[in-house]
């Protein structure tokens, strides 16, 4: 008799169709579908659960950090070039004083600063009127100048150097030497503007030269020998402020490490003694100037202002001001070393 095999290939490892059932049902047992959010008009849907909404605001740093390396300082033959053209075009009748202003640019030199740090906005009326209060300035600031300019938010001006000092040191700080400043404003390629080499819409609070007709018959003009004619100048609104503005409120302003106002504003003291000659006889490594000239204890100034024209902004503009005298015009920022 022949047998025949009963199962002559090896069993499917496939489920039975009943298994694969109840394991899908025991699945969807298990993992119920999320519940719907509620909607009006939905009485199935699960209820809304109330919930909170975060706001995170960023607040900058009070200062900005300004590393340690080389820059240049000064301005190249062209650039001069180009100042003493602006000049003459925006001074009119009085641009005999040009060449004297382009030279105040002296010629580019490379520089090496240690790591500082400098405040991101210029010092403030209500930060001012702090040290007074704390017995760390003088008051002669808040009532030897126009009150006009006592604005809480607005940049304090009517300083004489001294007062800056007095404040920077009260606040655990220092005045920035000029090459600090320079360095701040325009970082380590050399640029004209704190934002670049271009003019820029909404950067700078300036002001602007006053018409040839009112510089020709100015009382301040007028001399024994018949007109002596010098710069005046007067606010520019272009720009959306008549006056000072609250510091940082021109946006597109800031320099390369976070500093806003470094042009125009208020004009600003630095640590140095101003010599017409500029950087001479200084060395390259963290330089001050720290003994006033023969002719005279000026300071520095630095950045333009709201009632200078446009390039007094310049990053490597310089001016000398007398340090006792005070101006609507001139404030100042302080620095740290690190």
């Amino acid at each position: 008799m022949q047998h025949r095999r009963l199962c002559s290939r090896p069993l499917s490892s496939r489920p039975h169709p009943l298994a694969a059932a109840a394991a899908l049902a025991a699945l969807t047992t298990l993992t119920p579908p999320p519940a719907r959010a509620a909607d009006d008009g939905d009485p199935g849907a699960a209820p809304r659960r109330p919930g909170r909404i975060d706001t995170l605001t960023h607040t900058p740093a009070e200062m900005v950090e300004v590393p340690a390396g080389e820059f240049e300082m000064g301005a190249q033959p062209v650039e001069r070039e180009d100042l003493l053209r602006t000049c003459v075009t925006t001074y009119g009748p009085a641009r005999e004083e040009c060449a004297r202003d382009a030279n105040l640019a002296t010629a580019a030199r490379t520089v090496y600063l240690d790591a500082f740090a400098i405040d991101r906005h210029e010092v403030t009326v209500a930060g001012f009127r702090a040290c007074v209060a704390a017995g760390g300035c003088s008051a002669a600031a808040l009532v030897a100048g126009d009150e006009r300019f006592l604005r809480e938010p607005w940049p304090m001006v009517n300083v004489a150097w001294q007062d800056a000092a007095d404040y920077c040191t009260w606040a655990g700080k220092r005045l920035p030497t000029e090459a600090e400043w320079e360095k701040a404003a325009r970082g380590t390629d050399g640029r004209r503007w704190p934002w670049g080499n271009r003019p820029r819409r909404g950067s700078m609070n300036h002001g602007r030269g006053e018409s040839d007709s009112v510089m020709l018959t100015h009382p301040q003009n007028q001399g024994p020998m018949g007109p002596q004619i010098q710069p005046l100048f007067a606010p520019d609104d272009s720009d959306g402020y008549l006056y000072p503005s609250p510091p940082g409120a021109m946006r597109w302003g800031d320099s390369p490490y976070g500093a806003a106002d470094m042009a125009g504003n208020v004009s600003e003291w630095v640590a140095d003694y101003y010599w017409l000659e500029g950087y001479e006889n200084l060395p390259a490594f963290n330089p001050v100037r720290l003994h006033p000239h023969e002719r005279g204890d000026a300071r520095v100034i630095r950045g333009g202002s709201w009632l200078r024209p446009r390039f007094f902004g310049r990053t490597y503009y310089r001016e000398g001001a007398e340090p006792n005298i005070r101006l609507s015009y001139v404030g100042f920022r302080c620095a740290r070393s690190r």
